[in-house]
């Protein structure tokens, strides 16, 4: 049934509501460590219960697991064992994956399946796209994270409406720009600009919008901000959300740089949408562990100690019930802060990661002369290339033995000063790999004038990419 701009409005306004009544509870368990503990081993318990009792796929996959079994021994879930057992997981018989899909493909604005479900597609930059639907109460309990995530770190203006934008993708199924649109109930302005705009027309929109908040894709921020110190991009935000990307040490400094405020990170998945958040002090990103289990892992599936990366993510969703996500792998890689289990000064009591750094599946795996494979994670490469002031951005992609890096020269390097660029570029990687003993790789430099997203729903920009067969 079409939904009518008037309902459309009202449903905003109801999950509003719910998000802020939520937010006061939210704030407690922060306060509170006895309840926070209290709360989550209750809400397991039901989200268990319910998960067993309401869907035959979590009968048969959950057999014999309580509320006491350790989360290490529970199996593990897959984007691929969601989408094979779509109908028989979901726990409610209104909807089922054919169904889900025609909403999708029918979808041009953020709304739900027939006033019931919010049904997120997510962008595929991983692979394939995943599925993921909330009831309006769920969806309301998302939303109160993303307030409790932002609380005290936006001061609106008093004369005025305040004035956000969001660049994220433009893609209706995609829930950066859903959640957006969820907020806009004419409380603030709020602007939602696409992340496959062109850098001048994007300037021009923003100068002439003026934000006072900046949310979007750390690639675009750090794109706006070479066009802030070239004095085209006038706007002067107060404060800068950014997420679905990783966020480079570089890619920070050059953004505190030009805007002269420190960005705020955010970690999350379609799955799980808010899994870490940053702080006012900047020290790293913290886990919401009072709303998930999350499960930072090594390759072998032992947890991953402090100051080290892990390479994979289990996530247990426990707000999640029309949908359960139980012990959900993410091939993401996490760098874990060396205070990983300490206190925050700032009273958050979630566990410390450093940053996100990539997938799993961006690892390059290189032959060396010993006729083994070295492993090297994105952060080698982001490290590496991120001292090369001539450079603005850079894609580094590999195929079976080949590596080629395309690279945006920033605007002021002479014509003249390139082939000395490329050729230090090029014995910089032969230098690392000489010191990993590969062999038998190519290398490729090819200057280009700028970037695109990925081709899939998220519009996301992949700046280590394995392309090995």
């Amino acid at each position: 049934m079409p939904m009518t701009s008037a309902a459309y409005f009202l449903e905003k306004c109801r999950d509003l509501g719910r998000a802020a009544h939520h937010q006061h509870f939210f704030l407690r368990r922060l306060k509170d460590p006895a309840f926070r503990k209290i709360w989550q081993n209750a809400q397991w318990q039901k989200l268990l219960a319910h998960a067993k009792s309401h869907s035959p796929f979590y009968a048969k996959h959950l057999a014999g697991v309580t509320a006491q079994t350790p989360l290490k021994d529970l199996p593990v879930l897959s984007k691929k064992i969601i989408l094979d057992n779509f109908d028989s997981l979901i726990t409610t018989t209104h909807l089922n994956l054919q169904r889900a899909l025609r909403h999708l493909d029918a979808l041009q604005h953020d709304g739900y399946f027939n006033h019931l479900y919010k049904i997120f597609r997510s962008g595929g930059s991983s692979g394939s796209p995943g599925i993921m639907v909330y009831s309006p109460k769920e969806f309301a309990l998302v939303l109160a994270q993303i307030l409790r995530s932002s609380q005290g770190l936006i001061c609106p203006p008093k004369t005025r409406r305040l004035r956000g934008a969001n660049i994220y993708a433009s893609t209706p199924t995609h829930d950066s720009i859903r959640i957006s649109q969820s907020f806009q109930v004419g409380c603030h302005v709020v602007r939602d600009f696409s992340a496959d705009l062109a850098g001048k027309i994007l300037v021009k929109a923003l100068n002439q919008f003026n934000p006072d908040v900046l949310s979007g894709y750390p690639s675009k921020i750090f794109e706006l901000a070479f066009s802030k110190m070239k004095g085209d991009l006038i706007v002067q935000p107060k404060a800068i959300f950014l997420g679905s990307e990783p966020l480079t040490p570089h890619m920070r400094e050059i953004i505190l740089k030009a805007f002269g405020i420190n960005p705020f990170d955010h970690y999350g998945t379609t799955e799980a949408i808010v899994m870490a958040t940053e702080c006012h002090l900047h020290r790293g990103l913290h886990l919401e562990d009072d709303l998930h289990f999350i499960e930072i892992l090594d390759e072998n599936n032992r947890p991953t100690q402090p100051g080290k990366l892990g390479h994979k993510v289990f996530v247990t969703n426990l707000t999640a019930f029309t949908q359960p996500i139980i012990r959900y792998e993410l091939s993401d890689l996490i760098l874990l802060h060396d205070d990983f289990n300490s206190p925050c000064p700032c009273g958050h009591p979630g566990r410390l990661i450093q940053r996100i750094v990539g997938r799993s599946e961006d690892i390059f795996s290189l032959p060396t002369s010993t006729g083994k494979f070295v492993l090297l994670p994105p952060q080698v490469f982001q490290t590496l290339l991120g001292v090369f002031d001539e450079v603005q951005q850079f894609q580094l992609m590999k195929t079976d033995h080949h590596v080629a890096l395309n690279v945006q020269i920033r605007e002021g390097v002479s014509t003249d000063e390139i082939p000395f660029l490329r050729t230090r570029l090029e014995n910089s990687l032969r230098l690392l790999f000489e010191e990993h003993c590969v062999m038998g790789v190519s290398i490729e430099i090819t200057c280009v004038e700028g970037f695109r997203g990925t081709p899939s729903a998220s519009q996301k920009f992949k700046q280590i990419w394995n392309q090995s067969s």
